[in-house]
């Protein structure tokens, strides 16, 4: 039950994340494109979604069971090495997650809310706003644009997408709603 697949920044690990079995399993990924043999490593708690590496190429997973973020260095080997894990964001279903500088977006699919973390520069990471926005319940994806000074929230429940600016400290102020996307 793999929840999402990526690639490291430096384009060495292959990096998939599986609900079902509560492991990331990382594979090293050779010059000519193929794969190393795989290393599985337990998560730091139960049913790892969605992920993003931050600007120093650490791995930063979201938590679906338990609305944390954990934190893990990748090796030359990529094999993980766990850094720490943050405080819960205090939504339900902790699902997809955007970067944005030195923060990390993550959305609470069935609280209809999204949680701001700050990465610092060991790579852990803090909760710095558990509610940085209301958005629509049920959303399925994030992403940025504008160099990171938008967000944008994909709900599937209402057929809408959240527009919200970013600011220095991790918060999320609205911006509008673009309404009639397919359910």
């Amino acid at each position: 039950s793999p929840a999402q697949v990526g690639i490291s920044p430096d384009g060495r690990t292959l990096v998939v994340t599986t609900k079902a079995n509560n492991t990331i399993v990382t594979f090293p990924v050779h010059r000519d494109g193929r794969l190393g043999t795989a290393r599985v490593t337990p998560s730091a708690g139960p049913v790892p979604f969605s992920f993003v590496f931050d600007a120093r190429g650490n791995l930063e997973v979201q938590q679906a069971g338990d609305g944390r973020n954990a934190s893990y260095a990748i090796t030359r080997d990529s094999t993980l090495v766990p850094l720490g894990v943050s405080s819960p964001s205090g939504g339900n279903a902790l699902c997809w997650s955007v970067r944005v500088g030195r923060y990390v977006y993550g959305a609470n699919a069935a609280s209809g809310t999204l949680t701001s973390w700050r990465i610092a520069h060991d790579g852990t990471s803090t909760v710095t706003q558990p509610v940085a926005a209301s958005v629509a319940p049920g959303v399925i994806d994030l992403a940025s644009a504008e160099h990171g000074r938008f967000v944008y929230a994909l709900s599937a429940v209402t057929g809408t997408l959240d527009v919200l600016a970013t600011d220095h400290h991790g918060g999320l102020s609205p911006r509008g709603q673009v309404t009639g996307l397919p359910v």
